[in-house]
């Protein structure tokens, strides 16, 4: 079987699992899709935000930047109540300094363990939790930093 046969395997086989795949989409208002091709994503989420009152950002990553500067960034633009990250042991990538430096400068920083050996947790997710609804970001750039503060070719956001 040929790359072209498998492909079509595979979508009959994502058809059948998932019908909805084929209907009509109706648009939502209240959902958006943000990009980074002009803006970084943080400007824009600041300004989609700005009057909703940001209670907890849950930052899933396997890599942080060295000076811990996005989740720095992120309290600074937010200020919500928590701060919390999700990190898996021996296999993230993170400066404990930098870490311990943000907790001193007074940001209500939760460290949370993804313990699973079968499992290497790769995904960038920014999770936020707001007074009135929840916002979900998934980022593709290594470290969180890129994807949200800048532009093209460095940040990728899906």
């Amino acid at each position: 079987m040929g790359p072209l046969e498998r492909g079509k395997r595979l979508l009959r086989e994502a058809e059948a699992e998932g019908p909805w795949l084929l209907g009509e989409i109706q648009a939502r208002p209240e959902i958006r899709l943000l990009h980074t091709l002009q803006t970084p994503l943080i400007d824009q989420c600041t300004q989609l935000l700005r009057n909703d009152g940001i209670t907890r950002i849950t930052v899933v990553s396997p890599f942080l930047d060295h000076s811990a500067a996005a989740l720095r960034e992120l309290y600074t633009r937010f200020k919500p109540q928590c701060l919390r990250l999700v990190l898996q042991p021996g296999r993230a990538t993170a400066n404990g300094q930098a870490l311990e430096g943000l907790l001193q400068a007074g940001v209500p920083l939760e460290l949370y363990g993804f313990d699973d050996a079968k499992r290497y947790l790769h995904a960038k997710i920014y999770l936020s939790k707001a007074t009135t609804r929840a916002i979900f970001s998934r980022a593709a750039p290594t470290a969180p930093g890129q994807a949200y503060s800048q532009t093209p070719p460095a940040a990728t956001w899906r």
